[in-house]
């Protein structure tokens, strides 16, 4: 989302925070993890085709590769924070975990937490007293570990099992997922995850689906079609190529399993994207999907959620320490962006190199040169 009165990314700090009234914004691919807390009025949120209607106070995030659209009312005000998708991916040591966090469709007691900490943030960026950054690079990681304990997908089948299954089972349960993690771009089976976690694949089978009410090879292919959906949308690789680079046996096994999610095949999936993204760069009615909001009301609304919690949190800054900047563009006069950094490839470590789907991406890259 972009930004109305305060877009702050400096000292090296990985997030982007503003303040906001959002009237629309179109359909959209999220690069990043995006927090949206409603401090006024209300916003519609379409995530991956689900509609969510978000009330004051409502904590919603929005997922590293989600298409999402944003509908508002007159009068909203909504704080928006960015964290950058590479920080987030080297805290989360590259488990590129999905996160369900919204207050609108979920009671957690945590979103409290999560309200407290995003308005904290908010606050020592108005007041940037000393070492500022510290304070916010701190409540940053109190908040990532917030949502890795309580918001993961995963944590939903935790939290079913708990009263039921011991913590040697959740243990097991929790290896098993971050194997998959590690590995769904291989041709992996039920045989090569049960010998890495020393058990027989026909008690692996059983286990699995007692406890995740699904079976192993069922999770393994949704959790392939996630990652190969975000590189559809991302990437300019065919359709060959991103079914070879998550996993899937061949092109038929990809199309038949997308089908059954998305009810289309990856290929119009993905012009289908690419068409939403092309009207939303050309709409000449982009210029209203943001406008200022009076920065000292929305301040007032965030004390609320933090002036019980210590003295340093009682008053907000006025006006005095704000710097707007309004910026027109023309959205007419527009030009395609040359990509001249598709010059090169990086493909990571030498040993890599020794893997045959590696062999096989870098066969086909010299083909198309």
């Amino acid at each position: 989302m972009g930004n109305a009165s305060k877009n702050v990314n400096e000292n090296n700090i990985p997030i982007v925070i503003t303040l906001n009234k959002v009237k629309r914004i179109f359909s959209n691919v999220q690069k990043n993890m995006e927090f949206l807390f409603v401090l006024k009025g209300e916003l519609k949120a379409i995530i991956n085709n689900k509609n969510y209607k978000l009330s004051e106070s409502d904590v919603l995030l929005i997922n590293n590769g989600d298409i999402y659209e944003l509908y508002g009312e007159e009068e909203n005000i909504v704080l928006s924070m960015q964290i950058d998708n590479d920080f987030a991916n080297n805290v989360m040591r590259g488990e590129q975990s999905l996160f369900l966090c919204n207050s609108s469709i979920d009671a957690n007691e945590n979103y409290n937490n999560i309200r407290k900490i995003l308005s904290k943030i908010m606050y020592e960026y108005s007041i940037k007293k000393n070492r500022y950054d510290f304070k916010v690079m701190s409540l940053l990681y109190d908040l990532i570990y917030l949502l890795d304990m309580n918001f993961t997908i995963v944590e939903e089948y935790k939290m079913q099992t708990l009263e039921i299954k011991n913590s040697k089972h959740i243990e097991r349960i929790n290896n098993i997922l971050a194997y998959i993690k590690q590995n769904y771009y291989k041709q992996i089976s039920l045989q090569d995850v049960a010998a890495a976690q020393y058990l027989t694949p026909e008690y692996l089978s059983k286990f699995f689906k007692s406890h995740m009410n699904m079976t192993l090879l069922k999770y393994l292919n949704e959790y392939r079609l996630s990652q190969a959906v975000k590189e559809l949308i991302r990437k300019d690789n065919s359709v060959t190529i991103v079914s070879m680079n998550n996993g899937f046996p061949n092109l038929a096994a990809f199309n038949k399993i997308f089908k059954e999610v998305y009810d289309t095949t990856p290929a119009e999936y993905r012009t289908q994207i690419r068409k939403k993204q092309e009207i939303s760069n050309k709409d000449e009615k982009i210029e209203l999907e943001i406008t200022k909001v009076d920065y000292n009301q929305a301040l007032e609304k965030l004390t609320q959620y933090v002036a019980h919690e210590e003295e340093n949190y009682n008053k907000f800054p006025q006006n005095d320490l704000v710097k707007s900047v309004t910026v027109n563009a023309d959205v007419d006069k527009i030009k395609q962006v040359t990509h001249s950094w598709r010059n090169l490839i990086n493909l990571g470590y030498a040993q890599d190199g020794l893997r045959s789907d590696f062999q096989q991406q870098l066969t086909h890259i010299q083909n198309k040169i």
